[in-house]
């Protein structure tokens, strides 16, 4: 699996999932039962084809260190973008882990800095 970042949640019916960059603008799912056997759930979330419409102008620098948490009700996905100090945060469309995701703020960096969590 050709994965970077990746991070690991266990979910509330003891399974896991794992979150990473998967290609230079997107965010990938894969879970399991046991932490040894992975099938990929898909693609969470895909930046559009103009990084510059969800704020990041560096086409090869887009996104990375995303990481899959749950609050309250919500799955969330915090991740670190472009070639400056910003990031942003995906929410389940579904109220599920595997997605799909959507940006919270489509019309700007959540915040200044990297690493939101």
């Amino acid at each position: 699996v050709s994965v970077r970042d990746p991070f690991v949640c266990r979910l509330p019916d003891g399974t896991y999932r794992l979150t990473g960059t998967a290609s230079p603008g997107a965010v990938a799912v894969w879970q399991s039962a046991n932490l040894r056997d992975w099938k990929l759930v898909g693609k969470a979330w895909e930046y559009p084809d103009d990084p510059a419409l969800w704020f990041n102008a560096t086409a090869n620098r887009t996104l990375w260190a995303p990481e899959l948490h749950k609050v309250g009700a919500d799955y969330l996905i915090p991740f670190s973008a472009g070639n400056v100090l910003s990031n942003g945060l995906l929410r389940s469309t579904t109220g599920k882990p595997d997605g799909p995701y959507e940006l919270t703020k489509p019309d700007g960096p959540l915040a200044k800095g990297i690493d939101s969590t």
